[in-house]
């Protein structure tokens, strides 16, 4: 009986020791979730609906896309440009009717000169007026024997090169990259001339014409927004920076094709979508990780957590996009690691964060 109680003691004192000596060899890692954002591949092939392919087509400042496939990188360039222009005409619409109004109301060449100015002077109204002439939309009207009232030259330093007008204190400027593209100068120049003219009549006639297609681009680039918009959404992933410490002793791997994001929300089920942990390259960009990622002990790592699949092909997918843009749901990071301390592969799981952009 005693020979047994020593072996029993001997075998728990042994299992305790071993206990203790893994708490003390026990990985502490810490994942700290930083901040979501989307990622593409722009080499992605997309599907392209035909609405988009259509604007893109009526669009004066989009290149046309191709007809039911092309790539991503061709939507994002179109979406860009398309918004630019909506930022830059937002206003144009009300301003050309004010524009036009004044040049009803005017009593003298100094005043047609303003309203000019009050037109030209906007950003989007003068490029739209340019691409009008450009495109042979607008031909200006002028008479071959009306005197020039507004002086107006060549000036290579503005606008990459145009023209300048100026009468009496008001100066205002008309074109656009003569210095890459002289062609456009010449094309040009019968509008300088009827400007330059201030026949009235005549360039009221004009941007009543200009209102119009104002109207026009303004409705095809919010189609084309809207459009490749849904597109871009749909082919993105979900990305995730975040830090991962080992406050322990002892150092562990990570399996960078092991990893999970899981969103939790009070109005939605549980999403667990798989992923891959990634790794900041010399020059800022994300890369993906080769074999494994040693974590030594006091060290801190910046990683992110990227889905593997785009949000059009995640089950469920509109309700994700639905809940980052209110901020109303949580998401946690799940990778799974490996150290010497316990001989088979765990998961640890990071603290929460908003699932929701910058």
């Amino acid at each position: 009986m005693e020979i047994l109680t020593t072996v029993i003691t001997g075998i728990t004192s042994a299992t305790f020791g071993y206990l203790i000596s893994l708490w003390k060899r026990r990985i502490r890692p810490w994942i700290s979730p930083l901040v979501f954002s989307e990622t593409r591949k722009f080499d992605d092939v997309v599907e392209i609906s035909e609405e988009l392919y259509k604007a893109s087509r009526k669009s004066w400042f989009t290149e046309n896309l191709p007809r039911k496939k092309g790539k991503l990188i061709e939507v994002w360039k179109v979406y860009e440009l398309a918004e630019n222009f909506l930022k830059r005409n937002n206003d144009s619409e009300n301003r050309i009717k004010e524009g036009i109004y004044q040049l009803q109301s005017s009593k003298s060449d100094e005043e047609v000169a303003k309203a000019l100015s009050f037109l030209l002077g906007h950003e989007g109204i003068s490029e739209m007026l340019e691409y009008a002439v450009l495109r042979g939309e607008i031909i200006p009207n002028y008479g071959e024997n009306v005197k020039p009232k507004i002086k107006y030259f060549l000036n290579e330093n503005a606008k990459e090169g145009c023209f300048s007008f100026f009468i009496r204190g008001v100066t205002f400027n008309f074109g656009s990259y003569f210095n890459l593209q002289p062609y456009r100068k010449n094309i040009l120049l019968p509008m300088v001339r009827l400007i330059a003219s201030l026949e009235q009549e005549k360039l009221i006639d004009v941007f009543e014409k200009l209102k119009q297609y104002v109207s026009e681009q303004l409705e095809i680039h919010e189609t084309i927004v809207e459009e490749s918009k849904n597109i871009i959404e749909s082919y993105s992933r979900w990305l995730c920076e975040f830090s991962i410490t080992n406050f322990g002793d002892t150092p562990f791997i990570i399996f960078p094709d092991k990893a999970i994001l899981r969103i939790e929300g009070r109005h939605i089920r549980p999403f667990e979508l798989e992923g891959m942990v990634l790794t900041r390259t010399m020059d800022g960009n994300w890369s993906s990780i080769e074999g494994v990622l040693l974590v030594k002990p006091g060290t801190t790592e910046n990683l992110a957590i990227v889905t593997k699949d785009i949000q059009r092909n995640i089950k469920g997918g509109d309700i994700l996009r639905s809940v980052y843009k209110s901020g109303e749901a949580n998401a946690f990071i799940k990778i799974q690691v490996l150290s010497s301390e316990i001989p088979f592969k765990r998961w640890i799981k990071s603290a929460p964060i908003k699932f929701r952009g910058k």
